[in-house]
């Protein structure tokens, strides 16, 4: 699991994607049918460059088409880093606190990822990853509601 409380789960991410790139090319050869001449490194730096840039829009985009049409850990793992920023953002305006909170990051993991499981295949460039962006608001859990007496003793009964 990765925290999301700090920006900086990149260096896992890092990781996990060197692991599932090598398990990606001894499964799977369409590597280059999405990234024609760009390889992994490439990928990761443009990610890191400035998020809405041209550059990093093409690969958010490209990354998006390939995770529709042809799912796999690899392109999750780069959406994910790719998207890092803004689920910090989300992570962090969930938190009561600036503790960790490892159920909080699960929500706000399991919302993008559904999000990418659910992508429509009508959607292509901005209006595909403006909805996943929508589509993975994650909702706060809500607090447990304290029972409460009727204020003036009256019930209504249906």
């Amino acid at each position: 699991m990765f925290s999301l409380l700090h920006l900086g789960c990149t260096r896992t991410l890092d990781l996990a994607i060197a692991q599932e790139r090598v398990r990606y090319a001894a499964e799977r050869t369409d590597f280059h049918d999405f990234f024609d001449c760009t390889t992994l490194a490439q990928i990761q730096r443009t990610l890191r460059g400035t998020p809405g840039g041209h550059a990093h829009s093409v690969v958010v985009n490209a990354l998006l088409r390939a995770q529709r049409d042809s799912p796999h850990l690899l392109w999750t793992l780069l959406l994910l880093q790719a998207f890092e920023e803004t689920l910090v953002l989300r992570r962090r305006a969930l938190a009561l606190s600036t503790d960790e909170d490892p159920e909080l990051d699960a929500v706000v993991l399991e919302s993008f990822l559904t999000a990418l499981e659910n992508m429509p295949d009508h959607l292509e460039g901005y209006r595909l990853r403006a909805y996943v962006l929508k589509a993975s608001e994650p909702v706060a859990p809500a607090a447990p509601e304290a029972p409460t007496a009727p204020a003036s003793g009256v019930r209504l009964v249906a």
